[in-house]
């Protein structure tokens, strides 16, 4: 049990924009290397995803998913986003998990995507 501690979901504390960076340390996955064009495109997509329609996507995992409906947060698939039917609770969410993954350095972001 020991070995998985440092793993297990650590809720951001201060700087919430800062927190990728503090828990971020080794990729999620491995994704083989090509230089070809198309590759670089599908990296490029793949951060632009990251950047923009993050939430959405989180929303799958059952955390995130409790997370917006404790917060009154709709995920709306048809549009790929996520709404909130209160704005004090839309605020409120952000203020806790607003981890801000298009501010990060691009090596965070990368590593979120196991580039």
């Amino acid at each position: 049990m020991d070995q998985i501690e440092k793993y297990k979901t650590i809720e951001p504390v201060v700087d919430i924009w800062k927190h990728l960076r503090n828990v971020c340390i080794k990729r999620v996955a491995t994704i083989e290397e090509d230089t070809s064009k198309k590759k670089k495109r599908n990296v490029n997509e793949l951060l632009t995803i990251f950047r923009d329609k993050w939430l959405f996507y989180a929303s799958y995992s059952p955390i995130w998913k409790e997370r917006i409906v404790n917060h009154k947060g709709k995920i709306d698939k048809r549009k790929k986003t996520v709404i909130f039917l209160d704005e004090d609770m839309e605020e409120c969410f952000y203020d806790k998990y607003n981890y801000e993954p298009d501010e990060q350095p691009i090596e965070i972001q990368k590593y979120c995507l196991g580039l």
